[in-house]
């Protein structure tokens, strides 16, 4: 199923912001078109929304690849939350004797 938010007046448009169906004549019971096959989707599904531009979902994904964890001690021990969790943690086994 699609990730849906309202915008744009075209939403096949790769370039254009997102559009809510609504404005377009679509009712709350018909059902979108889906290259998923009929006996996947139940009756009682409600269609969706809104459509959500290739824009944003690439942005989100950008920024989601930007999050990464270090690969080793060397990494971890530069950058400040890493060394603060690490401190924790020494801190947490010492205490309880582990």
């Amino acid at each position: 199923m699609d990730i849906l938010e309202a915008g744009s007046s075209d939403p096949s448009s790769p370039g254009s912001n997102n559009t809510d169906l609504s404005s377009h004549g679509s009712t709350k019971n018909s059902t979108p078109a889906s290259s998923h096959s009929p006996t996947s989707a139940s009756s009682s599904e409600t269609p969706p929304i809104k459509f959500r531009s290739l824009k944003d979902v690439y942005s989100a994904c950008s920024f989601a690849l930007l999050a990464v964890d270090p690969l080793c001690y060397e990494e971890a021990a530069e950058q400040p939350e890493w060394k603060n969790a690490m401190i924790e943690e020494i801190q947490s086994i010492e205490k309880n004797q582990t």
